[in-house]
Order: structure tokens, then C-alpha cells, then sequence
């Protein structure tokens, strides 16, 4: 009895520690410590391990998607699945899958069951699968050879052989991750499974800014960038020079950021415009929380997080008085965009219903008050002063405003003589549905088929014809179904893919920076045929779950 009586005091005293250890701490309710359970994984007969299977049950239990029905044919393909995992089959590509399936005679998926019977599964975390340009070819169907690929690369110390280590001090020191040296990771007995399918595991983890290449090096480079292990921190004497800079700041609500948030945003952030190099040290200026980016000749911009912040200082080379206001509000744009679709991800992942409703952070503008940086919303930018309430210090807002700078707008819908085109921000960024749309309204069949035959990768010709040959669409659902079917299987499509495509053949190839305008601020100006309405609907003759909205 005293044995016993000590194990429940240690267990009380140790419940009572984590609960002041985090009672200020805002992921505290992630936490399930009560009741706090101790494990002795030496005795199979260990009453602990009861307590634990009915403590995973409960939570099983609590979670949102239990207890939903499904379909009954979708469960001789789980079966079948499960054999193949038993089997120590981790991936499987849709060819064989699609055989795997046909076995089933009556009870065979078709074609667009298959599709959903994947995504249903992959959210529910039975296997992986992505159904993104490179890789929904493949399916992993054993979740837990995700954790293997993870810990090939972002593990600890300990866990790498010795042999290796110096691979491991190059990515702590400058996040450099050599494409050699990562096939050399792989060829381990360990991660022999990760070697046969190398290709496809390197495109999803990009896919998942686990590792990263920098802008304009998608192919060339010949080394990947792996944010979440840099342990470097940024020199202290690294300051941000403020004559020069605007700031602008996502300020998460939570306290905690997830890790994940962070490092996909770097990712993101070095992905969309090229690393700088120090002068000093001629290193990449990247580090544990930090990075610096080339915008053009005259433009860089820094990132930076404090907190639940991060910060984004946008600076010219010469006075800030000088920032090109275009190029701050499509930069901001471009970053508000990628945020946004990396916090709906991970909160969407996570079942976080209070950030599912809104979302997690706001925007802010950052202004030099004394020595250091004050924020405010970004609405307030439009007041022409903001009066910062911690120093009652009154401040013009004319160039911090410059985040969230007008458009030029036609006239006649023509561009104005001063249009430059579209800032290089814009050039690397994929279109969206809404673009493809706008700039289906202004083409010409003719001029589509043209530009398709020019962006198609595999086979434009039959392409474009079993899209012309359908009877049920009409001229501007023909053009627009071209343009998204390119973008579809495509896989780095691109603002400067088109661009490249309509010079020669059309007008607005120089001009797309205005429609893109339009759509970011205000109604849209359409031909007198085509209204808003109709640019917003789903291309048709695809099936809605392939749509990426």
C-alpha cells in the first residue's frame, strides 16, 4: 500500500507542477494531462497500460469525424490496402491501385469514387494523398512511412549515424541541404523504401515546405533549403536600418505560434523572392527565425518574428521616402495570401473550430516610435496620422500607408501610358481562377488555342481538341477550360508563363497587371457580354473535387 500511495502522490504532485508550469501559457488546452499516466513499458502487465487504451479511446471517441458513415464499396479497397501495408507496402502508385481496385468486379470504384474514396481516407489520415501536379500519382498508403521520411531529415543529433554528422552541422549552421548529400541520407538500409520512390518523397516535401528551393532555382540548384533545423541566430549587430524601411506585421491571437506556421512561412517567404547573400560573410541570410530577400536592384525585404508576430520590413537601398508603393502593397499581398492559406491549412488540419471561423491573426502596420517599433491595425493606414496611445506620440502614416497603396486603374479599359506591367512579385505567382477567367473574357478563340499550344506540356494538340470537341461548351467555357486545364497540369505555372505565351498574340500580353489590379481592389470592368458572376463560376466539364479554390 505504501508503494502505491507514493506512485499516486508523485502522480498528484507532478499534475499540480504542469498546471502552474502553464497556466499563463496559451497552449495549455492543447495539453491532456489529467489523468497523468505512468507507463512501465518493461511489464506487459503494467495496469497502466488499461488506463492508457481507454484514455485513447475516449479521445478517438471525442473527435468530430467519428462516428460517420461511408460508403460500403469503398471497403474492399481499405482492405485490400490494409493487406498490402501488412505486407510492408508503404506506396502505391494509381496504376496499381487502379488494378488493386478493378479485382473488386461489382464492387470496383469508378473513376471519380476512387478520387473521392482518396481524399475522404487522406483526411481522415488512413494514407496520403495529394492531389497536386507530381504527385497524385502516388499514394502512401501506410501514414507512418510519413514519420520515416520526416525523421530521415529533421531529427536530433543522436539519431544521426556519425558518419554523417557533417551533413547535419551544414544544415544547423546555414539550413543548406545538398541534393547529393540528401540522396546519400536515403541510401541507408534504414530508408531504403524512401530510395526507390526518391522523386516523388522530394516533391512532396517541398510540397509541404519541409524543404524548399529558392526562387528561379525550382531546377538548376543544386542544394535545398530546410528552414525548420537552422539553429543559427542572426547577429546582433544585423539592425534594421529604419530611415530606409516600412514595416508590416501578422499578429497571431494566440500566444503560441505553431512551429509549423513559422517555418512553412519562411519557406514561403524565400520561395517567392531570392535570398540574400552577406557581404560579410557571403552566406545566405537565413536563419533559426529569420531571412532577407532580394526584391529587384532597388528593394529588399526582411522578415523577422517576436513572439506571436511576424514581421516584414520592406526597405530601398537608399531612403524609404523612395519605395515604390506598388511594389510594397502586391508584396503585401502576395505574403497576406500565403499566410492565410498556410493558417486555414494547418487549423483545417488541426480541427481548431474557433480558428476555423476566423482567422488567426490580423494585420498590422508598424511605425518607428522612438528606439523601437509600435503597431497598429492596418485599417488606421488610412487616416493620414495615427496617434500611438503607449507614447502619445502623434506619427504621419502617408508612407507606412504605401502596404496597402492603390491600383492604377484604366481608363476606357486601357492601361494608362505609365503602366510598367506586372512587378516581378507578381511574375513568379501562379493564377488564380478568378485571373484565368478575366483573361479568357479578353481572348480570342483563336488567340487561346495559340497561347495552349504554347503553355501545354503533354500532347497540346489532342488536348486542345477533345476540349473544342465538347458540344455542351460554348465559346468563353472553351477558352476558359483551356486556361485552367493548363494550369492544372502544369507544374509550376506561372503569371510569367502567360505573359511569356500572349507576346506577339495579343495586346494585353504586357498589360496584365491591370486585371490583376481590378481583382485585388474594386468591381471589376468587364466587356459588356460577360458579367462578374459568370467569371466566378467553376470551369465546367471537370469534376468540382479537382477544382483548387
Amino acid at each position: 500500500m505504501g508503494e502505491a500511495g507514493d506512485v499516486e502522490e508523485q502522480r498528484c504532485l507532478l499534475e499540480n507542477s504542469i498546471e502552474e508550469l502553464f497556466q499563463n501559457h496559451g497552449g495549455k488546452k492543447h495539453l491532456q494531462y489529467k489523468p497523468l499516466i505512468f507507463v512501465d513499458a518493461r511489464n506487459k502487465e503494467d495496469k497502466e497500460i488499461v488506463t492508457l487504451k481507454k484514455q485513447l479511446v475516449v479521445v478517438a471517441l471525442d473527435h468530430p469525424r467519428c462516428g460517420e458513415l461511408m460508403p460500403t464499396k469503398f471497403v474492399p479497397l481499405e482492405l485490400q490496402l490494409a493487406q498490402k501495408v501488412e505486407e510492408n507496402k508503404k506506396i502505391l502508385t494509381m496504376n496499381e491501385l487502379s488494378d488493386i481496385n478493378k479485382q473488386n468486379d461489382k464492387m470496383a470504384l469508378t473513376p471519380a469514387q476512387l478520387e473521392s474514396f482518396l481524399k475522404v481516407n487522406h483526411a481522415l489520415g488512413k494514407l496520403i494523398y495529394f492531389d497536386e501536379a507530381g504527385l497524385r500519382d502516388n499514394v502512401i498508403i501506410d501514414p507512418v512511412f510519413l514519420v520515416d521520411v520526416l525523421r530521415s531529415i529533421v531529427t536530433d543529433d543522436l539519431f544521426w549515424p556519425n558518419n554523417l554528422k557533417e551533413i547535419l552541422e551544414s544544415i544547423k549552421k546555414s539550413g543548406k541541404l545538398l541534393k547529393q548529400d540528401l540522396y546519400e541520407i536515403w541510401k541507408q538500409d534504414s530508408f531504403h523504401e524512401i530510395w526507390t520512390h526518391k522523386d516523388y518523397i522530394v516533391d512532396m516535401l517541398v510540397h509541404l515546405d519541409i524543404i524548399c528551393t529558392q526562387k528561379d532555382e525550382k531546377d538548376g540548384s543544386d542544394f535545398f533549403l530546410v528552414p525548420c533545423m537552422i539553429s543559427t541566430k542572426r547577429e546582433e549587430n544585423q539592425q534594421i536600418e529604419h530611415y530606409r524601411s516600412i514595416h508590416l506585421a501578422y499578429r497571431f491571437k494566440e500566444d503560441i505560434v505553431p512551429p509549423a506556421i513559422l517555418y512553412r512561412f519562411i519557406a514561403t517567404f524565400i520561395s517567392m523572392w531570392k535570398l540574400r547573400v552577406s557581404a560579410k560573410s557571403s552566406r545566405l541570410m537565413i536563419f533559426r527565425d529569420s531571412a532577407d530577400v532580394t526584391i529587384d536592384g532597388e528593394h529588399d525585404m526582411r522578415f523577422d518574428i517576436q513572439r506571436n508576430r511576424f514581421i516584414v520590413s520592406l526597405s530601398h537601398n537608399e531612403n524609404k521616402i523612395s519605395i515604390v508603393p506598388t511594389i510594397a502593397s502586391t508584396a503585401q499581398e502576395c505574403l497576406t495570401h500565403a499566410i492565410t492559406n498556410i493558417s486555414n491549412f494547418y487549423f483545417s488540419v488541426s480541427e481548431d473550430s474557433d480558428c476555423n471561423r476566423d482567422l488567426p491573426f490580423s494585420i498590422q502596420i508598424g511605425i518607428v516610435c522612438g528606439t523601437d517599433l509600435c503597431f497598429f491595425d492596418h485599417t488606421l493606414s488610412s487616416n493620414k496620422e495615427w496617434k500611438c496611445p503607449d507614447h502619445n506620440t502623434i506619427h504621419k502614416t502617408d508612407i507606412v500607408s504605401r502596404w496597402f497603396a492603390d491600383k492604377l486603374y484604366a481608363v476606357d479599359d486601357r492601361c494608362p501610358d505609365e503602366c510598367s506591367g506586372l512587378d516581378q512579385v507578381w511574375l513568379g505567382r501562379q493564377p488564380e481562377d478568378k485571373h484565368l477567367g478575366r483573361l479568357a473574357a479578353k481572348l480570342t478563340h483563336d488567340d487561346t488555342r495559340k497561347i495552349y499550344m504554347y503553355l501545354k506540356e503533354n500532347e497540346p494538340a489532342l488536348q486542345w481538341d477533345i476540349i473544342n470537341e465538347s458540344k455542351k461548351r460554348e465559346g468563353f467555357d472553351i477558352k476558359l477550360n483551356a486556361l485552367y486545364d493548363w494550369k492544372k497540369s502544369s507544374t509550376y505555372a506561372s503569371f510569367k508563363q502567360l505573359q511569356e505565351s500572349l507576346k506577339g498574340t495579343n495586346p494585353i500580353g504586357e498589360h496584365l497587371r491591370l486585371d490583376i489590379d481590378r481583382l485585388q481592389k474594386g468591381p471589376a470592368i468587364l466587356p459588356n457580354d460577360i458579367s462578374d458572376s459568370i467569371l466566378n463560376l467553376a470551369p465546367t466539364g471537370f469534376d468540382k473535387t479537382d477544382l483548387n479554390f
